[in-house]
């Protein structure tokens, strides 16, 4: 392990002793979720009787690399190790930080300290890795060496564009249409609202207008959907508040508004970590709907994060419209699971195989119409019949005969879209137009 020590912070208190500590190991990552006041505001908000779980490497006294894991355990007492922060709040792109000559080394004594550990969990459930670090599938050869099952699966797709030095640069690289629907757009809303103006939230009174503006807005409009929203639990706005403050204090908030008068009429929460900027959520005004906030605010986002010297602008996951028009590439992230010998890791095992081969079989059966909504919604279907009688009995109702081809076998040790909570729509966000900020030059 080229010298490094392992340990482990089981505490709140040890994890918060880590904070200037951590806020420098955390300059090397791209994402939010990784950072020292995200993190902690969870802990203390959101936890839910999560233990931290937190490895350390250190090179001497030099913290070098940290996994932000906590322990916790789900019904029918299984004993699970996940991300810290996973679940609720739908984040991405989670993985170790380390600095980039620690990393091989200080991943391989987490590991090994995992596996030493072994017997205190049933389940290690790590969501939202991003697939191109390597760390998923360093961990799937380590964990399958060691001899326990495990599963790797797609989780997420997150859209992000790549950002030129100018944003002229970036709007010419734009389809032929996308240009003009904004171009439209900016001017229709300049025409028929003469007092409509793009900002930027600079103080804790604008903070806190705009979010709480923000919430409202995202509320009325799921819950007229039938969802309950991102914002129901109070605890998630009181997290939201709490981070967007710190941000706003040391400069990582980034928190757009496009304003009539005194009303804000749409808003766009992003943060800058290094050089990326991240569009967390938005909302707007329904009357607005037809001037697609969602894309002349994200249109301005990206201007004013070219403009500050970003290199990424980096959507989440989420197939909403106007992600797709700003956004030219797309970064997977993927979920791994390695599973204990004890009898409930065993049966959690069977369980996720089970619900992986469902999926995979009706991602290949089933009509198009039918397949989103069984993968999305899939506890619904348990019931004590088996689950080839569900796919026949479902395939009936649409006249489709159940019948494989021949010759086709396929393994049912990945599946793809089956982990995790899905798209950031699962949890309640919108997935239609997200609102941004300030005035594009187009």
């Amino acid at each position: 392990m080229s010298g490094l020590t392992i340990e482990t912070m089981d505490t709140p208190a040890a994890f918060a002793e880590l904070r200037e500590e951590w806020d420098a190991l955390a300059a090397t990552a791209d994402t939010v979720f990784l950072t020292h006041p995200w993190l902690s505001n969870w802990t203390s908000l959101l936890a839910n009787g999560s233990e931290p779980h937190v490895l350390v490497a250190r090179d001497g006294r030099t913290l070098v690399a940290a996994l932000p894991l906590v322990k916790e355990v789900h019904s029918p007492g299984v004993r699970v190790v996940r991300f810290m922060g996973s679940g609720t709040l739908t984040p991405n792109h989670l993985d170790v930080l380390s600095y980039r000559e620690h990393r091989q080394a200080a991943l391989g004594g987490f590991v090994e300290r995992l596996l030493a550990d072994r017997c205190s969990w049933d389940v290690l459930d790590l969501d939202k890795l991003p697939e191109d670090t390597g760390t998923a599938s360093m961990l799937r050869d380590a964990f399958s060496a060691a001899g326990l099952p495990v599963s790797l699966s797609r989780s997420a797709v997150c859209p992000y564009a790549q950002l030129p030095p100018t944003y002229d640069e970036f709007f010419a690289s734009l389809s032929k249409s996308a240009r003009r629907h904004t171009r439209e757009r900016i001017r229709c809303i300049g025409r028929e609202h003469p007092e409509a103006r793009f900002g930027r939230v600079r103080t804790e009174e604008e903070l806190d207008r705009a979010l709480d503006t923000l919430v409202t807005l995202h509320q009325e409009r799921w819950r007229a959907r039938g969802y309950a929203g991102s914002f129901a639990d109070p605890r998630v706005v009181a997290f939201h508040h709490a981070v967007c403050r710190e941000s706003l204090r040391t400069g990582c908030l980034r928190f757009y508004t496009l304003t009539e008068g005194e009303r804000v009429m749409a808003a766009m929460l992003c943060y800058r970590v290094n050089g990326t900027v991240q569009a967390y959520s938005c909302a707007f005004e329904p009357q607005w709907s037809a001037y697609r906030p969602g894309m002349v605010l994200g249109g301005y986002a990206i201007e004013q994060s070219i403009a500050e010297g970003a290199t990424h602008f980096d959507h989440l996951e989420g197939d909403e419209a106007h992600k797709s028009t700003w956004a030219g590439c797309k970064r997977n992230n993927v979920r791994f699971r390695a599973f204990g010998r004890s009898l409930r890791g065993c049966a959690t095992h069977a369980a996720t195989a089970l619900h992986e081969q469902t999926v995979m079989a009706a991602r290949r059966y089933l009509p198009a119409e039918l397949r989103e909504s069984i993968v999305k919604n899939f506890d619904r279907f348990r019931t004590p019949v088996s689950t080839r009688k569900k796919l026949r009995l479902l395939s009936r109702q649409r006249g489709i005969r159940h019948r494989p081809r021949r010759g086709t076998r396929r393994s049912s040790s990945v599946s793809s879209g089956s982990g995790g909570m899905g798209s950031r729509h699962a949890a309640g966000v919108p997935r239609g137009p997200i609102g941004a900020d300030t005035e594009m030059t187009m």
